[in-house]
């Protein structure tokens, strides 16, 4: 099953102004189902679009824009198990 919208992966964003491109994409998230692939990584050698994202994703104004707009932020997880538990029922 996809999304209700278009896929973001992180590494398709420019890295300057990347913080500010998430916030305002975060402010314009439709209802629905949305997914965004997102690469953190907090080690020096990660540095680029991992050391970005993981800046972004630990930071209190990412927190705020994501309360403030009412946003559910899940994982893959609950996903992969409600497609499972439809595809069991489809077989019947």
């Amino acid at each position: 099953m996809p999304s209700d919208h278009d896929f973001l992966d992180s590494f398709g964003l420019e890295l300057d102004g990347k913080f500010d491109r998430y916030q305002q994409l975060l402010r314009a998230v439709p209802a629905g189902l949305t997914e965004w692939a997102v690469h953190p990584g907090a080690c020096e050698a990660e540095a680029g679009v991992r050391s970005s994202d993981f800046e972004f994703l630990v930071s209190s104004q990412a927190a705020d824009t994501i309360r403030s707009a009412q946003i559910h932020v899940i994982s893959y997880q609950p996903l992969r198990e409600s497609w499972r538990q439809r595809e069991l029922c489809s077989d019947r």
